[in-house]
């Protein structure tokens, strides 16, 4: 990618933090989802209420409709869901990730809150940037696509996704200015 990059082109949630010969970093964050995230903060809100309450009625020796001591396995099926619905909506608002492409390797650091982890390839092991569909078929009505690395790594292929559920456009964007500052084929998906 050179430095003529049209910055007014960059899709929503991606910005460009540096570009020059041989480096780029993009800072993505997530966008859109306004009305789940709605829904999920809504849904947390009640469902946190209702354990709250569960959780009071077992230490107090609640029973069941039938009779029957609260188990603990239900209580711990009520915080099991609460815990998973509280972490994809962390995600969700939380999680940004930044896109590295240095002399060596091409790196993606995901962080959503005070957790951070990376994957990395090295820029010799990368054999081309790949657009995924990843929904849209079936019962899901929304048609999405990803963005993923295959690399060979000692005969072995190694692939990671870089993005997920975007746009069309936004993993095309995404996936041309990689390889281009890669130097290695994108292959994209037909909508």
């Amino acid at each position: 990618m050179t430095h003529s990059t049209d910055i007014s082109q960059v899709p929503e949630g991606f910005k460009i933090r540096s570009i020059s010969s041989g480096f780029l970093e993009i800072e993505y964050q997530r966008s859109g989802m306004k009305t789940l995230n709605g829904f999920l903060i809504v849904w947390l809100l009640g469902w946190s209420v209702a354990c709250a309450f569960l959780l009071r009625s077992y230490l107090t020796g609640g029973v069941m409709d039938d009779g029957e001591p609260i188990p603990i396995w239900f209580v711990g099926l009520f915080w099991g869901a609460e815990l998973l619905v509280a972490c994809i909506l962390l995600y969700s608002l939380f999680c940004r990730k930044v896109f590295k492409v240095d002399y060596s390797s091409l790196s993606m650091d995901v962080n959503v809150l005070w957790l951070h982890w990376q994957k990395s390839m090295r820029i010799n092991e990368v054999i081309e940037l790949q657009q995924v569909k990843d929904g849209g078929e079936g019962k899901d009505s929304f048609p999405s696509w990803g963005l993923k690395v295959i690399g060979e790594v000692n005969q072995d292929t190694k692939t990671f996704k870089l993005i997920s559920r975007q746009p069309h456009s936004r993993s095309v964007w995404l996936g041309n200015v990689l390889a281009e500052h890669l130097g290695v084929p994108f292959k994209q998906c037909r909508t």
